[in-house]
Parts: C-alpha cells; structure tokens; sequence
C-alpha cells in the first residue's frame, strides 16, 4: 500500500529521486532486483492501462520506503512545454503493480527572467525575488525539506554538485517522518563556501521570494562578487537563469561619520557619509540615504565615503537619523553608533564691521545678526568665507559661487 512520494513532481526530462512511502515494501524481496517504479500508463484521474508507460528499478529501504529515479516524460502524445500527471505504481517482482493511487507530475524546466534586487549584503537575509515563468502546480510544494522549492546563489562560471540531484537523508531511521535535511553546495574556493541555498518563503506562477543565505561568512572579501542563480520547484533539479540575470553581493558598508554633521533647515548641505566599504555597490535611482523619513540618492561614492545633499526640515531646527540603502531593500546605518544629522535655522546676517580692511588680511570683523550661535550649538565648526555676491543674491544670507579676492575661485553655499 503506498501512502506518499517526495517529490511529487520533477522535470520533463526526468532524473528526480523519488522516495515512496507506503507499508509492506519488504514483503517481497526478489533476488534479481525487479522489483520497478512504473511511471504512466495514462493520466491522473484516469484508470490504468491508457497511454504508455516507463518502468525503471526501484531500491527497497525498508518495509516502508524505496527510491526510485523518474523517467523521462514519454512525450509522443504529450506537449513538453506543459504539465501533466500520471499514474506512479510500483512493483516488487517487476510483474505485478500495486493499484494506482499515487500521482506523479511532470513539469516543463523554471525559466527564471529577472531578479530584484539585483544586489544584496553577503551578511544574508534579503528577500530575494525571482521573476519568470513555471508551471503553477509547482507552488504545491512542501514549505521545508528536501522537496520543497529552494533557490541557489553560486558562482557565475561554477558547475553544482550534484546538479541534478540533491543528496538527502534517506536514513532508515528518519523513515517515520519525511526527510528534512538537504545538503547541497558548491565547489569550495579560499574563501570558504562559494555559494549557498535557500528555502522559498513565497511562490506564486511568476514570482518566487527566497531569503538570501549568509555567504562567505557574512563578507565577499574581494568587493563585488556576482552569483548565478538557479531555481528548483522539486528542491533538487535546478534551473539555472540566463547569465545577464545575476545577484551581486557585497560586503555591508560600515559608515562611521558625517562631514558635516550638521546644515541649515532649508536643506542643501552635501554631506559626506564617511567610513568603510562605501562603494561596495551602487546603482541610480536605487542607492539612497535617508534623512529621517526623507529619500535623497546617493550622488558620489568611493571607497571610504558616499556623498548626499540634505533635504530641507519642513519642522526647522532638530535632529533626525540619517541611514542608508545600497540596494533599495537593506537600509544600514552607523557604525558603531547611529548617525545624526542635525539641522538649524539658518542665521541671518545684518551688518559686519568694520566694512573693509587691508588686503593682507588679519583685520577682526565683527558680524551681527540673528541665529547666529545656531552653528556654534550645532557644533559643526562655523566659519566666515569672503566672497563676492552678485546683486541678484543680495536678499540670500548664503554666498554664490563665484570670484573671491585677488580672483580666487570661492564656493557658493556656505
């Protein structure tokens, strides 16, 4: 009597290790080997004997387990582009089949398209989701196991081992309960594992979400390392993606300071993130920092900073949080302490004296206004900058860019 078989389904062009599950396998146990999986003989729902049918030998375990290896589909009368299910019977001396109770579905190859986001940190834990096409009944997979859909992140030139069959723990002693433990990897490099699965949290027709695994021990040590992805609906055969859709993964930057901490309420301030690993990836329009609630794009980045200009602070003068995305998903902030950007209501200038002084400098101008110890409370270092303010900026309290003293080239906006 069989009660189950794991998995229920695999590729069209067969090679799935099925385990069935039932009682009485050991009743009989014939000493040539014929004891046989036969996979056919019409399709589910139908009774045997319409349409062909595949036999291929079957390993009894124990009187409650036996693998066996899926056939090929018999695609004579079948489409190969769709799913079907047939008939799974089995055989302990190669003659007589148990009845057909159990199912068997074959399914077309995943085609896997496209990939967001398309970068994450080796540290994992990244919803990962895949786009593309496969056949529906692969969403009625088991949750977890060694069935269940798994995705993999390995490397972009790297061959699998075992590529079309994951090695699970068939051990008798695990047979009152469906295997759970997997074990799948790549070849093995001087960084450690060079690769890594995943479980599917979500699966639908044409999206599937895998949380991205810790890879490296949690850093890509060379910078940017591009994985291949691959998809198993069964969780063991493996299709891989077209090699332009690819998973970038890096080291998590580690931003220690701002230059400056600090800017005026009416935003504008380029403020410089500085610390390690900035530049692990970016991509426009994806990689952001975030004051408090507000998104800005990181406009520059390098090896030791990532450059963004403030946005204005519709409360005026506070505090806010300042973090950061690489990847549009994961958002980092300080290292070891939380980064704040502070904001001030920007001073405004009423009179300096004395108006003028020689041209070797030295002369002591005393300037008044009001909010002036704004910057001083801020503790952001304020400093006088002399320039040349066209007629049109005379209602600003900021300077423009422009020709300071003797010529000299001066920025605006301090």
């Amino acid at each position: 009597t069989l009660s189950a078989a794991y998995p229920a389904l695999g590729s069209a062009g067969g090679g799935a290790r099925v385990l069935i599950r039932g009682v009485g396998l050991r009743r009989y146990t014939d000493a040539v080997g014929r004891a046989a999986c036969r996979f056919g003989g019409g399709t589910a729902g139908e009774e045997p004997p319409f349409g062909r049918t595949t036999d291929v030998p079957m390993t009894v375990l124990n009187d409650t387990a036996a693998l066996c290896t899926a056939p090929p589909r018999d695609d004579s009368t079948a489409n190969a582009s769709r799913a079907e299910a047939v008939h799974l019977r089995v055989s302990l001396n190669g003659v007589d089949f148990s009845p057909s109770n159990l199912t068997w579905r074959y399914l077309a190859p995943p085609e896997v398209t496209a990939i967001a986001p398309r970068a994450a940190a080796a540290i994992g834990g990244t919803p990962i989701t895949l786009s593309g096409k496969w056949a529906p009944e692969g969403a009625t997979a088991a949750a977890a196991g060694p069935t269940a859909p798994k995705c993999l992140f390995g490397p972009p030139n790297g061959t699998l081992v075992n590529d079309s069959v994951v090695t699970s723990t068939y051990d008798a002693a695990d047979y009152g309960a469906v295997p759970n433990a997997t074990t799948l990897a790549y070849g093995t490099s001087g960084d450690g594992t060079y690769g890594g699965w995943a479980y599917a949290t979500n699966w639908s027709a044409e999206h599937i979400v895998c949380v991205l695994p810790p890879l490296f021990g949690g850093g890509a040590g060379r910078g940017y390392v591009p994985l291949r992805v691959a998809l198993a609906l069964n969780g063991q055969q493996f299709a891989h993606a077209p090699p332009d859709v690819t998973l970038t993964v890096y080291e998590q930057p580690a931003p220690a300071y701002l230059a400056p901490p600090a800017g005026p309420a009416t935003g504008g301030t380029r403020v410089e993130a500085v610390g390690l690993r900035m530049d692990a990836f970016w991509e426009q329009g994806t990689s952001i920092c975030h004051f408090g609630r507000v998104a800005v794009p990181i406009e520059a980045s390098d090896g030791k900073s990532a450059t963004c200009t403030a946005p204005p602070h519709l409360h005026g003068a506070g505090a806010v949080e300042v973090t950061f995305t690489l990847n549009g998903i994961d958002f980092f902030g300080g290292v070891p302490e939380p980064l704040s950007f502070r904001y001030y209501v920007e001073p405004l200038l009423v009179d300096a004296a004395p108006r003028g002084g020689p041209t070797a400098g030295g002369t002591a101008v005393t300037l008044r206004g009001w909010g002036l110890r704004a910057a001083v409370i801020a503790d952001v270092g304020a400093r006088c900058k002399l320039c040349h303010i066209s007629d049109e900026d005379a209602t600003s309290s900021r300077c423009v860019a422009g020709l300071g003293d003797h010529g000299v080239a001066v920025g605006g906006g301090e």
